[in-house]
């Protein structure tokens, strides 16, 4: 997702220094491909940003993607809507746990019951490989 991320962030902050419709048409497009195929919220908060802060210069005749304007005017309409959605979505993963065929994400309670008997064992050191 990474690479994912990087991508909306030169979409938002390339449109805010130097507007070109063909390249917001393009953001528009990822961002709700992101959207609906994944249920990913970053390209939709770099959008959101890029209105917020910038928006579309006052000479543009584009409108925004219907789709993404009900989006950003109904369950996204500031930054704390993406915050609350995002921890949301974090306790019912945490909630259901590992899905079939993924690791416990790291600080679960196996890593930490090992951590704890790593600090019984000698009050968190760690022996250094020989």
């Amino acid at each position: 997702m990474y690479g994912l991320e990087c991508l909306f962030r030169f979409f938002s902050y390339g449109l805010e220094n130097k507007f070109k419709p063909e390249l917001y048409r393009d953001f528009e497009g990822v961002v709700l491909r992101e959207f609906k195929q994944y249920n990913g919220l970053y390209g939709l908060e770099k959008l959101w940003a890029f209105h917020h802060y910038c928006g579309l210069p006052a000479d543009c005749d584009l409108e925004v993607d219907p789709d993404l304007k009900e989006l950003l005017e109904g369950p996204y309409k500031t930054l704390d809507c993406f915050r609350d959605e995002q921890r949301r979505r974090e306790a019912a993963a945490a909630a259901a746990g590992p899905q079939k065929g993924q690791k416990a994400p790291p600080g679960g309670a196996a890593q930490q019951q090992q951590q704890q008997q790593q600090q019984e064992a000698g009050n968190g050191a760690t022996p250094k490989a020989g």
